[in-house]
């Protein structure tokens, strides 16, 4: 089924999580965090680690994905967790490939934060996400006490902040910033009671969800939508457990749920409600419904047998005339709560609808479907992104949610590319596809370390990432024993990953990075620093020598699902769905001397010493990380 590239950006540690559980030390998989990238220049960010299949590489987007993994609700506003923390969840960008490129999740004190996506404001691309409130800690800033709505510059530095007052809360559903950057859209939920006549009681107790389009300039609030209000009856809802008054007495139903708000071209609002499993038109001038797509209260629409929609997220208009429109839906057609017995569980696909709203009656038929590949359910979450603009012909990125699970169709609906994260403990809310330019304004994180090898001589292992910045080529290093004059070029190196690595004999006393892009241009250099003297050296490693040049390290270029190199034409060594197949040690790319074999092998035996430690441990261990387990999670 796998037939096509695979890549398993996966390093030494992969290979002995592996062999833990096989021996039972690791019974429920990844607690020892390999499913996590492990960097030496930035130990505290432990992204999720990516397997990335291409059916036809010819035929992919080229673009970076934006996506938000998180675990459990539990993180929304602090992370007392002991699963490998501290920084995995939060705003996180990847290459095709599945590397990392930016990693968020230390800026907001690894809350979760959802909505992350690429977004132009006056022509300059920056990035909007939602990010909750700050509850933990001492001295907490008054911007940080309510949940808002952040604009980022892809220089990664906030440039604006949105808020919701009025007694109601910016939900997490929808920050949804439109095209002309001028304004933003943004869902909202408070707790209320309303009339229930229609359910036969005088009143009940709700969670409302609205939205409300705001300035994004002078934070005006342009029009503010509740359902509530004359609009939409509690009856319509399909949440028949929750209808129930004898359902959790005392607290409010949420019986609407909105999860997402997109604007027509002429100023009217489309509106996705989870719970009445319905699309809304809303009208502009009074709020008023223009009509119902789907629903348990009824549709408007004739539809066409197979396009309805159950539990559905992102709504969005993909094209309008005066008689027809286009919106494509994530139908998830399953619920996490079991909320209707009556409703049947079904494989979730995003489905590209037209409308023609000049019949009588109206109809809904189907122009595009991509069901989910592997069949599954997402029971929350997810969307459907169009990359280009004429919904027939254009390519769709659809993002499965669990776990973390990415799809592109082209504009012939093949399946040309799906990844997944390695762990089922991340989700993510939603995921985008977009061509960026990053330039942090940090320097570069640099280290330099000692290393011994046989016969008493030494090395130097030099490290270096640049969080988010997209235009290194390769990395230029430079060194000396002195400060006292300047350091000299030792190498340049392609580079490699997140983080690239790089070894050259002897003790290097000072050095530094600098990056280097397209024509030799210098982009931005790292601090100078020392070596650390280590005890290492008098315990020699078992590593050959001569090192007579530098030798390139790196755990993110790995063969396709394969223990070879990039470039080898010998086939990979297994190929098996979606599993953690293939693991393998840091590559060691081949030196200008012959002695880069025999490096390797005295590396990996070192490896399988620290093998038989680490997996000593995991054994005596067994069963004490459990925390990542417990926890709500988000129930969207």
């Amino acid at each position: 089924m796998w037939s096509s590239l695979w890549l398993f950006p996966l390093g030494l540690r992969g290979v002995l999580a592996g062999l833990s559980d096989l021996v039972g030390g690791d019974p429920e998989g990844f607690e020892d965090g390999h499913d996590l990238h492990h960097f030496v220049t930035r130990p505290e960010l432990q992204a999720p680690r990516y397997i990335v299949a291409k059916h036809h590489p010819e035929a992919i987007s080229p673009g970076y994905w934006f996506v938000t993994p998180y675990s459990s609700i539990a993180a929304m506003h602090k992370t007392p967790r002991r699963d490998h923390i501290p920084c995995q969840t939060g705003a996180h960008i990847y290459d095709g490939d599945g590397v990392l490129i930016w990693s968020g999740a230390c800026e907001y004190g690894n809350r979760n934060i959802f909505n992350f996506r690429p977004v132009m404001i006056d022509g300059v691309q920056h990035f909007s996400f939602w990010l909750p409130k700050r509850t933990n800690g001492e001295n907490i800033p008054e911007d940080e006490k309510e949940q808002t709505g952040v604009l980022m510059n892809t220089n990664f530095q906030e440039v604006n902040r949105t808020y919701v007052r009025g007694g109601k809360w910016l939900d997490g559903h929808e920050y949804n910033v439109l095209p002309d950057g001028k304004t933003l859209l943004l869902s909202t939920i408070w707790t209320m009671k309303t009339d229930a006549s229609d359910l036969g009681e005088s009143e009940r107790d709700v969670w409302n969800t609205g939205f409300r389009e705001i300035d994004m300039n002078t934070g005006e609030v342009l029009f503010e939508w509740i359902p509530t209000e004359g609009h939409v009856k509690l009856s319509e809802s399909c949440d028949v457990v929750g209808m129930d008054p004898k359902y959790n007495p005392g607290k409010p139903w949420d019986w609407f749920h909105i999860n997402s708000v997109d604007k027509t071209f002429n100023g009217d609002y489309i509106v996705s409600s989870r719970h009445t499993s319905t699309i809304y038109k809303i009208s502009k001038e009074d709020g008023s419904i223009i009509w119902r797509l789907g629903g348990c209260g009824g549709s408007d629409f004739d539809m066409e047998e197979d396009l309805e929609f159950r539990w559905q997220h992102h709504a969005r208009l993909r094209y309008e005339n005066m008689t027809h429109t286009v919106i494509s839906v994530f139908d998830n057609h399953g619920d996490d709560q079991e909320r209707n017995p009556d409703i049947p569980i079904h494989t979730s696909a995003g489905k590209i609808m037209i409308l023609d709203h000049s019949t009588q009656p109206m109809t809904a038929k189907m122009l595009r479907r991509f069901d989910r590949p592997d069949g599954d359910t997402s029971l929350a979450l997810g969307n459907v992104q169009i990359i280009g603009k004429n919904p027939e012909t254009a390519s769709y990125f659809i993002d499965w949610a669990f776990p973390g699970y990415i799809s592109e169709y082209d504009s012939e609906d093949r399946l040309v590319m799906e990844a997944k994260w390695m762990s089922e403990r991340f989700r993510s809310y939603r995921a985008y596809k977009a061509p960026f330019v990053g330039k942090p304004l940090d320097p570069p994180a640099f280290k330099i370390l000692p290393m011994g090898y046989a016969k008493g001589e030494a090395a130097t292992a030099f490290y270096v990432s640049w969080n988010g910045a997209t235009e290194v080529k390769k990395w230029a290093f430079y060194g000396g024993d002195s400060l006292s004059s300047p350091l000299k070029r030792l190498g340049l190196v392609e580079k490699h990953g997140f983080e690239t690595s790089w070894v050259v004999p002897g003790i290097v006393k000072y050095a530094y990075a600098e990056a280097i892009g397209e024509d030799s241009k210098a982009l931005g250099r790292s601090t100078t620093v020392s070596i650390s003297p280590s005890r290492d050296l008098e315990e020699p490693y078992l590593i050959a020598t001569p090192l007579l040049d530098g030798v390139s390290m790196n755990d993110d270029d790995m063969a396709p699902g394969s223990l070879m190199a990039p470039d080898s034409e010998t086939p990979p060594v297994s190929k098996l769905e979606l599993g953690v197949s293939g693991m393998a040690s840091n590559t060691v790319a081949a030196p200008q001397t012959g002695t880069s074999y025999v490096f390797v092998v005295g590396f990996a035996i070192y490896g399988g010493l620290v093998a038989m430690r680490n997996l000593i441990q995991m054994i005596a261990a067994r069963g004490q990380w459990r925390a990542y387990k417990s926890g709500p999670v988000l129930k969207t």
